[in-house]
């Protein structure tokens, strides 16, 4: 695992954390925990050597229409 991968796998873990503090349901937390984490794993495939923190709103709509397709 290398360094952005260590890093990106910390991101759902501290989500889900947020949202049970905010009393989401377990549900909706594990639901939204899977699309991120889905999220990163197309990321890290096809951004390798990036941060999350370069994504913006192209990347999210490129990963958006992927998943349709």
């Amino acid at each position: 695992m290398n360094k952005y991968q260590k890093k990106h796998q910390a991101w759902p873990l501290e989500f889900s954390d947020n949202y049970r503090r905010a009393n989401k349901s377990d549900h909706t937390v594990d639901n939204y925990k899977a699309d991120l984490q889905k999220y990163i794993t197309w990321f890290g495939a096809t951004f390798p050597g990036k941060f999350l923190n370069h994504a913006n709103a192209t990347t999210i709509t490129r990963y958006q229409h992927q998943k349709l397709f």
